[in-house]
């Protein structure tokens, strides 16, 4: 047997090297080419066509393609560009009066979404007007939440949590307590409407 010389393992380590660096470029080329195809290929996605909340006010056309949360977030929203009218804004009582307004209209949710914009509008601020008042004098919805649970439960000082059924069991008391004249001005507001 011969062994290789100096001059021929030089050549076998260039031969290998140069061997790795084609198939290194190929390998490049390949994924080029494979992120360009796949680029053409798959669909593209949509651009939003409009900046914003999807349930502002302004953005929803079709009336009576409305779900329950997004009559409730116009509602709310209402309330909240309302109290952006006042000096001081008080976001406690704002957090409470949107959960207020929340409770009156729920059980009406589906009568309102059928309501054309400006309609939906009076309705949220019959509920805001009626909620304000409410909370002006002193009926608080979380005050009221933890009395009730109190006498269901005990001497439960626990706060109401929201999937809670005793805490849902205080909103249709609270609304059948207080709720009876918004609900007599409601179905006259939206029966004007047809």
């Amino acid at each position: 047997g011969t062994t290789l010389g100096p001059a021929a393992r030089k050549t076998s380590r260039r031969s290998k090297n140069g061997d790795k660096k084609i198939l290194l470029v190929v390998i490049i080329l390949l994924l080029i080419v494979a992120a360009t195809l796949g680029f053409y290929w798959l669909p593209q996605p949509k651009a939003p066509s409009k900046t914003g909340k999807a349930t502002n006010l302004e953005n929803v056309v079709k009336a009576g393609s409305l779900r329950l949360d997004q009559v409730i977030e116009e509602a709310q929203d209402r309330a909240f560009e309302l109290s952006q009218n006042e000096k001081e804004v008080n976001y406690g009582k704002l957090i409470e009066i949107k959960k207020i307004t929340a409770l009156l209209i729920r059980p009406h949710w589906k009568q309102i979404a059928a309501a054309k914009l400006a309609k939906r509008k009076e309705c949220y601020q019959l509920a805001i007007e009626h909620a304000e008042e409410l909370f002006s004098n002193n009926h608080l919805l979380k005050q009221y939440k933890l009395e009730y649970r109190k006498k269901q439960v005990g001497s439960s000082n626990q706060a109401p949590q929201f999937d809670d059924p005793l805490s849902r069991e205080a909103g249709q008391a609270y609304r059948k307590q207080y709720g009876p004249e918004f609900e007599t001005k409601l179905s006259q507001l939206l029966s004007n409407s047809r």
